[in-house]
């Protein structure tokens, strides 16, 4: 291929393959195509021979668009006449990965340029969906759903839930909900400022594009965020076909950004920060973890309160977490339970003590199933303080460093 020039490092170990990292918006269900992303990550290097390959992407003219020097990381992203090129070294583990990224506008151009605030404040929801047995169908025992309503008084809206909870009562009082944060009148539209994907499991992607078929030209979606990996990945759900397609008809002009690891967006007032991306575990190999590992990890600060975003997140995520960021991850004010509480990660917990945990599952599965994993996070945060969405919806309010609490009645019941 003529990009692999883009590939080429002073130094390190790495593979002379290189990895399919998948596409954005574009339908790749028929292979590699002209959006496809690809990774190389090499081994065994160090700061001064990843800044040389940087400074050697800068001699050949290439823009950079990004640049960001943390402890965690050394963060860079040229834009290239093959696509961008995001590239980061990890001094944890003396490794550096390289992503040519041809799908979607570069982060420079996705972020928010002098929103309007109109707000005093900012809203997080946990929206309440129906739990029960897993049956096709008819019921889920997953899928989750998060909103911050900003300051602009449009939305940043987190996954969704899957069909089997997308019923016309919960779309009904989603979109009350909403109306109500927005303050959005009858007939008016409401903006959504992003709307971000951990990953492409139809737990976390089926309610948003049904919600905005079955209410025409009620939502305006402006952005759409995730990183999904290729099409013939393991463990993909199939509806991530028409999910995207949907996205396509009903958005046609959003813009879409593939994340990557290290970046910062700002939209509105939230500063969303990419903690950890599938690419972090991508070596070639398909046998250390599961295709709920692929899911984007997210710090979102609001109002001088962070809140972790861990989508499906499993032992290995939270391993690489606690050993790039440390302590810097504390405090977290809201924790996303990771995966529905099905994952056993108490030492995560443990290390992380957040003041609230945000679980997005529903009390009965909580007691017959997942009772141990739960009592591992009980240890670790008040309950109380742990919030089950399948119990309620609920809001904070969360302005000048005070949080307020209100919670609403669930709306749920089996499909359809």
């Amino acid at each position: 291929m003529d990009f692999d020039s883009v590939f080429i490092y002073p130094g390190g170990v790495s593979r002379r393959q290189l990895i399919n990292s998948g596409c954005g918006i574009e339908d790749d269900s028929g292979g590699v195509s002209e959006t496809t992303s690809f990774l190389k990550r090499i081994r065994n290097t160090s700061r001064k021979e990843y800044l040389a390959y940087c400074t050697g992407l800068e001699q050949r003219g290439y823009q950079t668009v990004f640049l960001r020097d943390v402890p965690s990381g050394f963060y860079r992203t040229f834009l290239t006449e093959y696509g961008m090129v995001h590239s980061y070294y990890t001094p944890a583990r003396r490794e550096t990965r390289i992503v040519l990224d041809r799908s979607g506008v570069p982060v420079n151009v996705f972020t928010e340029k002098d929103p309007v605030f109109i707000r005093p404040d900012t809203e997080l929801m946990q929206f309440s969906l129906y739990y029960g047995p897993m049956i096709r169908g008819l019921s889920a025992d997953c899928g989750m759903m998060y909103v911050f309503r900003l300051r602009t008084s449009e939305l940043i809206i987190i996954d969704g839930g899957i069909r089997e909870q997308a019923t016309e009562d919960a779309m009904e009082e989603f979109v009350k909900r909403v109306r109500e944060l927005t303050c959005a009148e009858e007939g008016e539209k409401i903006r959504i400022a992003l709307w971000i994907c951990t990953h492409a499991h139809d737990d976390h992607m089926e309610f948003l594009p049904i919600l905005m078929r079955t209410h025409p030209g009620l939502f305006v979606l402006k952005r759409m965020l995730f990183n999904f990996p290729p099409r013939s990945f393991p463990g993909m759900s199939a509806c991530v076909d028409q999910v995207k397609k949907d996205l396509r008809l009903l958005a046609p002009d959003a813009l879409c950004h593939k994340a990557h690891t290290g970046e910062l967006l700002q939209i509105g007032n939230a500063g969303i920060e990419i903690l950890l991306t599938g690419e972090d575990l991508y070596e070639g190999r398909r046998d250390r973890y599961s295709f709920n590992g692929t899911s984007v990890i997210l710090k979102i600060e609001t109002e001088g309160f962070r809140t972790l975003i861990m989508g499906d997140a499993e032992r290995a995520n939270c391993r690489i977490l606690t050993e790039r960021f440390g302590e810097s991850l504390r405090p977290c004010h809201f924790l996303q339970a990771a995966h529905h509480v099905i994952n056993d990660l108490e030492d995560w917990y443990a290390f992380v003590q957040a003041d609230w945990v945000l679980a997005p599952q529903g009390e009965e599965n909580i007691r017959k199933r997942f009772s141990s994993q739960y009592e591992g996070i009980v240890r670790h945060t008040s309950p109380d303080r742990i919030l089950l969405a399948g119990s309620a919806t609920t809001v904070f309010r969360l302005c000048e460093e005070k949080i307020e609490k209100t919670d609403f009645p669930p709306v749920g019941h089996p499909f359809p």
